[in-house]
């Protein structure tokens, strides 16, 4: 499992949102709790955390049905 840091740009490609959507995510509490904090100010999440999170997100969001 790939447990490399990544920031708010990070989880946008790795789950095909836009960095603005994401960060209106954290804004929300949607997000999961960061892994990492530098000085303060710098937050990081394992990419492993973020999917596993995007995981379970998907699947309570996601109604399509599949089709013949």
């Amino acid at each position: 499992m790939n447990n490399n840091l990544i920031g708010i740009a990070g989880i946008a490609r790795l789950i095909g949102l836009t960095p603005g959507t994401v960060k209106l995510m954290r804004a929300q509490g949607k997000l999961p709790a960061p892994d990492e904090v530098v000085d303060g100010r710098t937050i990081l999440w394992r990419s492993s955390t973020i999917l596993e999170w995007d995981e379970t997100r998907t699947k309570r969001y996601d109604n399509r049905k599949e089709r013949p």
